[in-house]
């Protein structure tokens, strides 16, 4: 071949290559306008992976910022989920390690993380078997309950030596404080792990983590109804008996079925007497059981306490003539007040110890007119008693309302020397 020809073919040769680069680096340009690069920040756990073996200790972080740079229709479409960030300490042997961030994206696009490396420790899993024990949470007093199947008596609790060396018994739950049928009963019940003291071990596994029992509830005894014996032949003249309150209302009682059945539903306090009770008191009183019977009271509290409200009988007291007495009003105020009419019948009711010895002149009917303007009104007048203003609370009124008339006082003429009255000037 010609040296003229080469030169030719190697020209040609470097104007093509020349022209497919310009060209491939127009369409980028192109290309990247029409879909500009971008960043964009995902926030990630982070996955340890580690032999069973081993045991997680320490973890410096459990989350890391990924910032993924790709083209922005990547990241229109890219999600959280897409995104995984993890630590492979697989096959290593317990000690601690400062290691990066595996971040894998299922997009094309590339990724930093915050923080880059995290330091883990591993320490060596135990195993151990620990004697599983049940606690039932208490019946109501009239239930027993009895395991009668277990399906687990041992349990493998796992994790660092420290803490496997803590636990002391796996310990499980059967709650029946509301349990109110009798009957078989299978209960799943959740395992947690107890130290020497009864304290709760935690950062341990335990499996299996749950049990099944079944539980055999009885029911004891029979429900009272409770009856305070009250003497009211006992009250002392002019007082009356206004109310009763005692707890417990029900107790239950166990024993001999024939005797319980003797005592019908209800079952009375020992006698309560009344004699020189004048106000309100509060007794405790044991239940008024048969003797020559063996009965036990299943209830908590086996006495009663009663609270038994006493007050003196009301009596009432007329009175005549008593004055109505305005307040609000002084000399300066400018104004007169008219009352229509200015003394009351009132009938005081009360206890007798309270009303006797009152006349009218201890009684007194308040009008107040401190809100009151000019005009005519008809107010309920308040009752005071000396030395018991309680007393007028309950007062009946005769009239029950007092018309209150209140008018501006009209200036006095004055005299000149002569004697003559001097009209009013006028502007």
């Amino acid at each position: 071949m010609s040296k003229a020809l080469k030169d030719t073919i190697t020209s040609n040769l470097f104007w093509f290559v020349a022209s497919f680069v310009v060209a491939i680096l127009i369409w980028f340009i192109a290309k990247t306008e029409a879909n500009p690069i971008d960043q964009r920040v995902y926030p990630r756990p982070i996955t340890i992976l580690a032999d069973d073996t081993m045991i997680i200790t320490q973890q410096s972080s459990e989350n890391a910022r990924v910032i993924v740079t790709a083209q922005e229709q990547t990241l229109e479409i890219l999600r959280a989920d897409d995104i995984t960030v993890s630590v492979d300490l697989t096959n290593r042997p317990a000690g601690e390690y400062i290691v990066p961030l595996d971040v894998d994206i299922s997009r094309l696009a590339s990724s930093d993380t915050q923080p880059r490396q995290i330091t883990v420790s591993l320490e060596p899993r135990i195993s151990q078997q620990i004697p599983v024990e049940l606690n039932t949470i208490l019946l109501p007093v009239n239930f027993d309950a009895e395991v009668v199947e277990q399906d687990l008596f041992q349990a493998v609790v796992s994790g660092t030596e420290d803490n496997v060396s803590q636990v002391n018994v796996i310990r499980g739950q059967i709650d029946l404080s509301n349990q109110q049928t009798v009957g078989e009963l299978e209960r799943t019940i959740i395992l947690q792990a107890e130290d020497s003291d009864g304290n709760r071990v935690s950062d341990v596994e335990i499996e299996p983590s749950s049990l099944v029992v079944t539980v055999d509830i009885i029911q004891r005894g029979q429900t009272f109804t409770v009856r305070p014996d009250i003497d009211f032949e006992s009250l002392p003249s002019d007082f009356e008996f206004r109310d009763v309150v005692y707890e417990p209302n029900t107790v239950i009682l166990d024993g001999d079925p024939e005797a319980l059945a003797t005592l019908g539903d209800t079952i009375n306090t020992m006698p309560i007497s009344l004699e020189d009770r004048t106000g309100d008191f509060t007794v405790e009183v044991d239940l008024n059981l048969p003797e020559d019977q063996d009965l036990i009271v299943l209830s908590d509290i086996t006495n009663i306490e009663v609270q038994v409200f006493i007050s003196e009988e009301e009596t009432t007291l007329p009175l005549q003539n008593v004055p109505v007495r305005v307040v609000g009003q002084n000399d300066n105020s400018g104004r007169t007040v008219t009352l229509n009419p200015t003394s009351l019948s009132v009938v005081l009711v009360g206890p007798a110890s309270d009303i006797e010895g009152i006349e009218a002149e201890d009684v007194e009917a308040i009008v107040d007119i401190n809100s009151l303007g000019e005009g005519t009104f008809s107010v309920i007048p308040r009752i005071e008693v000396a030395g018991n203003a309680s007393l007028g609370d309950s007062s009946i009124l005769i009239p029950a309302e007092v018309t209150v008339t209140i008018t501006a006082t009209q200036p006095e003429a004055t005299e000149s020397p002569e004697g003559t009255a001097q009209p009013t000037q006028t502007p």
